[in-house]
């Protein structure tokens, strides 16, 4: 009979023998003919899996006969077992030796199910006397410098004088994390024989994050291996998630290089999984808070939670935009203020020239004499409530008027109405509320009467048009000329452009209509107090020729003055591709928490938040109608709104000033490519809050 070798069991109080026949491949129960193992069984032993008999030894000791590779992966479950008492005894008394022993089992168990093989034991029941004997193992796992990264080397070497046969095995595997991309290299070496050594050395130079471990043993009258390993750089739990309708997929693979972490989740709707990579479904319209955890193999840990926004609404069909002459469609300084927290409907269609057909409209809204702090909210006539929160524009007396654009969509039943709801911090409550109109999305393919239209839309990247602070301000009762076409790759033919339009220091307080060259409008596009430095967007139709939109400046101060900064986003024209499609309004981004883009950010932090694949932006969309608020400045600055990873613009997408209080500005923004798409840079300390009405897609 072969010779019985106990390995690594008694120590932890299983007793673990195995019994091979030569050779490292060997077929389960090779050395039990049917005599033997009938008498083994009357012996007490129990067949409790193929090629493995157990029998109990009291005191919670098992002795186990593992006959080939079966029973060898058997006994991993069996060291199983007894990580869990360590595990439980640790968290009574977390010692130092506990935490070594915890490690070297969980080492053991990975490396038994690794190698799944039995190593060849020579017979030994021939006494031999007067020689010598030699074997030796060694194995390690490093950091690499100057390079930061992992590497590992494994040796184990065999030799006597005595005529017996011995096996050598050595593996090395190394993973890092390099620039995103995880990189693995694994080595092994093995031999048999009278005099024999194995070798394996492997490394991989990283940027980030590397794990690695060695393995070497030899086997002859003993065995005898020595294991090393370590994660170079502690978990950090991140995800990236996209979404369609109520189904997303979630990928962890970013949080660590090492192989063996763990990757736990709880999706926010009283459900769980597990696995780096995993899909979920949930069960109904709203924001979910979704948190990873990362364990890796030296137990540490480390956890993320982000905040997911899926609908059941599927996507509403192709909006064309079409302009009409600005228009203001209500006032309530005719009538009475609206009071805080009760809903209030206006009728939208049938009104300034705008279709029945219509399902969204460009609004300028602007807030006048507030009787305290507060925001409004807009939703579609026949809805009063909101499954994501968002809000239209945010206001306070000592900022009073205040103007914000915004594409609104309309009733989702045909009525043509929008709903509006303020919140008013200080008694009574109330806030008196202006709405112009510019425009509206229809599927119609003709324009009604007096619109322009149908037009697809275009991004251009952020792009400064004019600035008059390179020449004289804008004086008051004067109109000001630029042209857009041709300048800013916008090309001749638009009919109307994404613009933003930011007023520097007015020498005195009044409001700027920005319209078509050659048609005055009624309507202003930004409303200012002396020394303000504000900016709007606006969708304005443009003139054919040059000069093709000005700029008029009023003020009831004779003599003032104001500086006037115009930049483009984007343009609509007749054959561009890009359609709007609206959604349930939903904040993609609040860097007041930390599941929604947080902390707050800093000069001159740039960061790149996800808007496709949430909120149901699909990933094909290449643009998006957005509200983007500052709250909490830390000091005066401007924020940049951009494609992620591409280089920020000189033209500012909103300016801020503690003064001011939580500020505003929507717009029409491009996305790019990347799992990040928007990128946002501050020049102080701000927090942001981005709220999306629809994508252009």
């Amino acid at each position: 009979m072969k010779n019985r070798l106990l390995i690594c069991g008694l120590m932890f109080g299983v007793a673990v023998w195995v019994a091979a026949s030569p050779g490292f491949a060997m077929s389960p129960g090779a050395n039990v003919g049917q005599d033997r193992l009938a008498e083994m069984i009357k012996d007490g032993w129990v067949v409790v899996a193929p090629g493995v008999l157990q029998r109990g030894l009291g005191d919670r000791k098992v002795e186990t006969l593992a006959l080939g590779p079966e029973g060898f992966a058997w006994t991993a479950e069996q060291l199983q077992v007894r990580l869990g008492l360590l595990l439980d005894e640790y968290r009574v008394r977390p010692t130092a030796n506990l935490r070594k022993a915890i490690r070297s089992l969980r080492r053991q168990i990975r490396n038994l199910r690794e190698q799944a093989r039995i190593l060849t034991l020579e017979p030994a029941d021939q006494a031999k006397t007067g020689c010598n004997e030699t074997y030796a193992t060694q194995a390690n796992v490093y950091p690499t410098i100057p390079n930061p990264g992992v590497g590992g080397e494994a040796h184990a070497s065999f030799s006597n004088g005595c005529g017996y046969s011995g096996d050598t095995y050595a593996l090395v595997e190394v993973t890092a994390n390099l620039n995103g991309t995880v990189t693995t290299i694994r080595q092994t070496d093995q031999d048999s024989g009278p005099n024999i050594s194995s070798h394996a050395t492997a490394s991989v130079p990283g940027t980030t994050e590397c794990y690695g471990y060695a393995y070497a043993s030899v086997s002859y009258n003993n065995l005898y291996s020595v294991e090393q390993g370590f994660a170079c750089v502690p978990p950090a739990a991140r995800f990236s998630f996209t979404c369609t309708l109520l189904s997303c997929s979630f990928d962890a693979t970013a949080s660590t290089s090492d192989p063996y972490a763990s990757y736990e989740w709880t999706f926010g709707d009283s459900t769980s999984g597990s696995g780096a990579t995993v899909s979920h479904t949930f069960p109904a319209t709203g924001s979910y808070t979704v948190t990873l955890t990362v364990t890796n193999t030296d137990r540490e840990s480390s956890s993320v939670s982000r905040k997911v926004s899926v609908t059941s609404e599927p996507p509403v069909p192709a909006e064309n935009y079409f302009t009409i002459t600005p228009c203001r469609l209500a006032d309530t300084r005719g009538s009475a203020p609206l009071s805080s927290g009760q809903w209030y409907t206006f009728n939208v269609a049938g009104a300034c020239g705008i279709p029945a057909t219509a399902k969204a409209v460009s609004f300028n809204v602007t807030i006048i004499s507030p009787t305290g702090a507060g925001h409004l909210v807009f939703l579609p006539g026949n809805q009063t409530y909101a499954p994501f929160a968002h809000a239209t524009m945010s206001f306070d007396p000592a900022n009073s008027p205040r103007a914000n654009n915004a594409i609104l969509r309309l009733a989702t039943n045909g009525a043509g109405t929008v709903n509006a709801l303020p919140y008013v911090a200080a008694s009574p409550g109330q806030v008196h509320v202006i709405l112009d109109v510019y425009g509206y999305f229809s599927e119609d393919t003709a324009p009604a009467a007096g619109a322009q239209g149908p037009l697809g839309f275009q991004t251009v990247f952020p792009c400064r048009i004019a600035d008059t602070r390179s020449s004289t301000p804008v004086a008051v009762y004067t109109i000001r000329d630029f042209t857009v076409q041709g300048t800013c790759g916008v090309p001749a033919g638009a009919a109307a452009a994404a613009l933003n339009l930011t007023v520097l220091s007015p020498t005195a307080g009044g409001h700027a209509p920005l319209f078509q060259a050659g048609a005055f409008p009624s309507v202003p596009v930004i409303n200012f107090n002396a020394g303000a430095v504000l900016a709007n967007g606006a969708r304005i139709r443009l003139a054919p020729a040059a000069p093709d939109v000005s700029l008029n400046y009023y003020s009831p101060t004779a003599g003032s003055s104001t500086h006037a900064v115009l930049d483009v986003y984007g343009y609509f024209k007749l054959d561009a591709s890009l359609k709007y499609r609206p959604i349930t309004a939903c904040r993609a981004v609040d860097t007041r928490f930390a599941e929604q883009g947080g902390p707050v950010l800093k000069a001159p932090d740039s960061r790149a938040f996800q808007i496709r694949g949430n909120c149901g932006v699909p990933l094909s969309a290449k643009a998006v109608a957005v509200n983007i608020t500052v709250v909490g400045a830390a000091g005066p600055g401007h924020l940049l709104v951009y494609p992620s990873g591409g280089p920020a613009p000189a033209a500012a997408y909103l300016n801020f000033d503690p003064g001011q209080g939580a500020l505003a500005n929507g717009g029409i923004v491009a996305l790019s490519s990347q799992a990040n798409d928007l990128a946002i840079a501050s020049a102080n300390s701000t927090h942001v809050i981005v709220d999306v009405f629809g994508y252009f897609q």
